[in-house]
């Protein structure tokens, strides 16, 4: 399980973004690469509707 907190005085859309593309770089480094077979993702919001965190679990990875 991960949980990812967004800081409510930061744009989110911009560290968001920033993740992603940091994360895309950590998974092309990965040798061997782990298939991920079923996870899920949970967005939680802000009464403001702002992004406040994201809990994402895996259910099931695939083992070689």
């Amino acid at each position: 399980m991960a949980v990812l907190i967004f800081d409510s005085s930061e744009d989110s859309i911009v560290e968001a973004r920033v993740l992603v593309e940091a994360l895309n770089e950590w998974l092309a480094e990965q040798q061997p690469s782990c298939p991920l077979t079923s996870a899920r993702a949970q967005f939680c919001y802000r009464p403001d509707g702002t992004l406040d965190s994201v809990l994402t679990v895996l259910t099931e990875v695939a083992v070689d």
